[in-house]
């Protein structure tokens, strides 16, 4: 039996991970397509999206040339922003009873954007029908 442990994904690997998915995704590409353009196995690309295996900076480099976006939409401040709503909001009594855990928080905000402000949008029709109509 081994003792050794299973390496744990770096921080902001598991936060692009979900953001290469969400790009992958929004082409219209399969995980072997992308992993073909990136010149990479398909098995790598998943284990990437699922931050399982950390997203080297040449092959960030090549991604970002790959969908034609600024290395800077690979960053992570709307995505803090989301997430912070979002804690916000499965705070609310009504959530009480539901098993999230904090990587389900942050995990959905992180893979899909567009959910996510979909929760929040919800929420605030659901907080303005609480306390009149519309919402703030």
């Amino acid at each position: 039996m081994s003792t050794a442990t299973k390496p744990q994904p770096r921080p902001e690997a598991s936060r692009l991970g979900g953001k290469v998915r969400a790009f992958r995704r929004k082409q219209g590409l399969s995980q072997v397509q992308l992993a073909e353009k990136l010149g990479i196995s398909g098995s790598y690309l998943n284990l990437i999206e699922n931050n399982r295996r950390p997203l080297p900076s040449p092959l960030l480099i090549k991604l970002a040339q790959t969908f034609e976006v600024d290395l800077g939409a690979f960053a992570t401040d709307e995505e803090a922003r989301l997430t912070s709503e979002l804690y916000e909001v499965f705070a609310d009594p009504v959530f009480e009873h539901t098993d999230l855990a904090s990587a389900d928080v942050r995990e959905l905000a992180a893979s899909s954007p567009p959910l996510a402000r979909a929760v929040l949008s919800l929420y605030r029709a659901y907080q303005g029908s609480r306390s009149g109509w519309p919402p703030a």
